[in-house]
């Protein structure tokens, strides 16, 4: 079970019923509170577009991510709200894009995440896999069980291969965004039709025009369609 001290949660219930009822999870980044996504429309703008959509914000201690736990922690906390819907996605930003990939890995079934401006490990780790050429020729070498960062991306270097084990990923990000250099990386193994790219920084007005882009150009609204 997981700890309500260290992960707060907010919900917001669905604006219409639907016999295949949709679970949205947003989890934030570091220094960012449920509120945030209130403020910059990512709510209201997911009630728009989804309006099956039961919503949740799921706010992880810093702690979480440092010990590495935030996964199990995030799928304790979800089981039970996933056990009400057919569907479950998720909304990240930042380092929370970094605990809803390791969420993937547990035992919800998750349909699709969406991951702006990720953190996918410390930028040595990162230039490391740039110095190779990329996810595809890099070799992530002895996995230490505490090496967090290098198993998640040992992981995700497969993905082009075998997106089967993995949810559908969608990614956007602003080009000067201090996070540009793994959001490139992680493009290359996915389709063009599920990245966005903007002008814009490592800031709230950035990730609220990548999730308009991203509702508006229906390209998570179709997939969501699609599947339902």
């Amino acid at each position: 079970m997981s700890d309500p001290s260290r992960i707060r949660t907010t919900s917001y219930p669905a604006v219409a019923a639907s016999p295949n009822p949709i679970l949205l999870v947003f989890i934030p980044g570091f220094d960012m509170r449920a509120e945030d996504f209130l403020r910059y429309g990512f709510v209201d703008r997911a009630r728009e577009r989804r309006p099956e959509a039961e919503i949740l914000i799921a706010e992880s201690d810093l702690d979480l991510y440092l010990d590495g736990t935030v996964g199990a922690e995030l799928a304790a906390l979800l089981q039970s709200a996933a056990s009400r819907h057919r569907r479950v996605w998720l909304a990240a930003i930042s380092l929370g894009c970094f605990g809803a990939l390791l969420l993937a890995e547990g035992p919800v079934p998750i349909e699709g995440i969406v991951l702006l401006a990720p953190f996918l490990g410390t930028a040595g780790l990162i230039a490391e896999v740039q110095r190779a050429g990329g996810f595809k020729a890099w070799e992530p070498g002895a996995l230490a069980e505490d090496d967090h960062e290098r198993r998640l991306l040992a992981r995700l270097k497969h993905y082009g291969r075998q997106p089967e084990q993995w949810p559908a990923l969608w990614l956007g990000y602003g080009r000067s965004d201090r996070f540009a250099a793994a959001s490139r990386l992680l493009a290359e193994l996915l389709p063009p039709s599920r990245i966005v790219e903007i002008e814009g920084a490592h800031d709230w007005p950035s990730w609220a025009r990548l999730w308009d882009r991203m509702l508006a150009g229906d390209s998570v609204a179709r997939a969501n369609s699609a599947c339902g």
